[in-house]
């Protein structure tokens, strides 16, 4: 069995050379190559040291790929010394995180944490999902570490195969497809850190024994899923990079014809609804990043080649959007009304209320006059409404938090502020307990409820501030709070 501080030790010697002995903490060969000796069977020392590199990795948001090698040797440590292959393979998962967002760059390293992986799966029972996860890295280990080893790496699965007696031989294409509809399953649930965990898992290297377009297709959904999920955790910068990568993957290098068309590298196939998305999420990242004209054209080639109805109507809110951003608040809410008219034609009401609560956000933001005020109130507590469904708690909590960060200022309005964000918060702090995601995706989640947290901090403050006992600094006064003075026995 090539398996644990053997196998890490191994693949680490398959990386590009690099510098030794470096003094700089932020790179992850400051910490292998200071690795305490574990020849004599103590590994209490390298544990130590190891947890140690990845707390610090953590606070410095693991500046490159390559700190996923500490996660194979930590994951590999704990299932073979601690005999813990639970916490082994939520280690593989973090580092996957980690590395996904750097594409090509991270494929060796990725290829060890699924080879870490799909032994700590097997150590836990779960032998098919070893024997996938496997069958999925063993073309890049093929590639970075010949055919011997990975031969003995095949032998091993086979026998996890066997161990299930299903799905022998299963195609690393057909694998990448089921880790795909697993990923976009996660991102759905709102479990971020793991959608970027499966969509890693799936990428495939481009020049092995692999139909290269379909590699490809695969690369370009995978990024997507990646995309939306790290947009979704307030990191647009980096998903607008990711996606940038998997629009290249998915288009030719003219990008589009003299008709404004797409000049697909290949025709997407069965992927078409997803590099729909994918031109979808990068265009939201784009626009975030103030790129109007790059998010118009990428709206423009979603519009074109989407035949889903609902990403039709998604849209027009973004494009509703893009207008209010270029200054053109009237005429997004126009587009807004359209989409709005055209839901409630088809029967769908929650998307008809989703277009006129942001009809009533653009109207409240420009004229925020009392009227205004109540009737985004009311939109919100309708939309509220029709998703009391607890699987919808975070269309819940965005209606309600969105609200409330319009109407804290305003006396008239603070107290539906205050209620809006208490119900946000308590549809928050639900999804955080019962959340099955990663500790990255759940850190995101933390951050978002954060700003929530202080949203309602400032609505508390602007209500204790009426009540004759209180005692409140000057307006211009940053950072401070009213003290609420009470008679005392």
């Amino acid at each position: 069995m090539i398996r644990g501080l053997l196998l890490a030790l191994c693949l680490t010697l398959a990386l590009p050379a690099v510098a030794q002995e470096t003094a700089d903490p932020g790179d992850p060969y400051y910490w292998t190559d200071r690795m305490p000796p574990f020849d004599d069977g103590n590994f209490a020392p390298a544990f130590a040291h190891l947890t140690e590199a990845i707390r610090q990795g953590r606070e410095r948001g693991f500046p490159n790929p390559d700190w996923g090698l500490l996660f194979v040797m930590l994951a590999d440590l704990y299932r073979n010394d601690r005999g813990n292959a639970g916490y082994a393979l939520r280690l593989t998962e973090e580092g996957l995180e980690v590395a996904a967002p750097w594409g090509e760059a991270s494929a060796e390293v990725r290829s060890m944490l699924n080879v870490s992986m799909s032994y700590a799966l097997a150590d836990l029972g779960r032998y098919r999902e070893a024997a996938e996860v496997g069958r999925l890295g063993l073309p890049l280990y093929r590639k970075g570490l010949g055919d011997a080893m990975a031969d003995t790496y095949l032998a091993e699965i086979e026998q996890w195969e066997k161990g299930l007696a299903t799905e022998a031989n299963t195609s690393p294409l057909e694998l990448a497809r089921a880790a795909l509809v697993e990923a976009g399953q996660a991102v759905d649930r709102g479990e971020y850190g793991r959608g970027i965990m499966l969509a890693s898992r799936a990428t495939l290297p481009e020049d092995a024994a692999l139909d290269p377009a379909e590699v490809r297709r695969i690369a370009a959904e995978a990024g997507m899923i990646t995309g939306r999920a790290l947009y979704t955790m307030g990191r647009a910068e980096e998903a607008a990079d990711v996606m940038g990568r998997a629009i290249d993957a998915a288009l030719d290098v003219a990008a589009t014809n003299a008709a404004g068309k797409p000049v697909w590298r290949q025709d997407p196939g069965v992927g078409m609804k997803r590099i729909a998305a994918l031109f979808f999420w990068y265009g939201r990242a784009v626009m975030d990043l103030s790129a109007y004209d790059e998010a118009n054209w990428s709206y423009q080639i979603a519009d074109q080649i989407t035949e889903d109805p609902m990403m039709r109507t998604n849209l027009l809110y973004v494009r509703a959007r893009l207008m209010q951003l270029q200054g053109d608040e009237a005429g997004s809410r126009d587009l807004l009304r359209s989409a709005a008219d055209a839901s409630r034609a088809q029967g769908d009401e929650m998307q008809a209320t989703w277009a006129e609560f942001y009809i009533a956000l653009s109207l409240a933001r420009e004229k925020p006059d009392a009227e205004s005020r109540r009737q985004l109130a009311e939109v919100t507590e309708r939309a509220v409404a029709e998703r009391a469904d607890d699987s919808q708690r975070t269309d819940r909590a965005f209606f309600l938090s969105e609200a409330a960060d319009s109407l804290v200022n305003f006396r008239d309005s603070n107290r539906t502020a205050l209620d809006f964000a208490r119900r946000a918060l308590a549809d928050r702090m639900a999804m955080m307990q019962q959340s099955a995601d990663s500790e990255a995706g759940t850190d995101s989640v933390a951050r978002e409820t954060s700003a929530l947290v202080a949203r309602l901090l400032l609505a508390a403050n602007n209500e204790a501030s009426q009540l004759p006992e209180a005692v409140c600094p000057p307006p211009d006064a940053v950072g401070m709070g009213c003290v609420i003075v009470l008679d005392m026995p």
